[in-house]
């Protein structure tokens, strides 16, 4: 990683004037939001001084979408009787609202769901287990959750 350091790298200056200096702002690009655009992107992007100049890359994702009570709904009803009566066994109801919680109002995750919810959990930056449960417990119960959570970042391979 040294290697890329220029002799300059390291000497006292003014950031602010070197980034002056050394970047090419280009008058075409605007930060200014669309008015009613068609789809939503979000992005993320690293830049680095190489051998050849600098190196830039970028990721663009579409905006997720939320899930609705309704589809929260089908999903715990599709999990069936089985399932329903383990919540049942562990201190989740249903509430008048239709929707499954354990007993301190969390949603109930379906079995099916738990992998999504803790793969977006551990997301692109690769979360350990602690960070990951933490982040699917604020919102949803299961009473394996943590078993499932531990296993999966027991698999993932960075």
């Amino acid at each position: 990683m040294a290697d890329a350091l220029n002799a300059e790298e390291g000497l006292a200056h003014s950031c602010e004037e070197r980034a002056a200096q050394e970047l090419k702002l280009r008058p075409d690009l605007g930060n200014e939001p669309l008015t009613n655009p068609d789809l939503w992107l979000y992005t993320d992007g690293c830049c680095y001084r190489g051998e050849e100049g600098n190196i830039a890359a970028y990721a663009t994702q579409p905006a997720r979408t939320e899930l609705t009570d309704q589809h929260i709904k089908e999903l715990q009803f599709t999990a069936g009787p089985y399932e329903h009566s383990v919540w049942g066994q562990m201190g989740a109801t249903k509430g008048p609202d239709e929707l499954w919680r354990c007993h301190d109002g969390r949603l109930v995750a379906p079995a099916n769901l738990c992998p999504e919810l803790i793969r977006e959990a551990h997301g692109p930056t690769h979360e350990g287990k602690l960070k990951t449960l933490q982040k699917v417990s604020h919102i949803w119960w299961h009473p394996h959750i943590k078993d499932m959570t531990d296993l999966f970042c027991d698999e993932c391979s960075i």
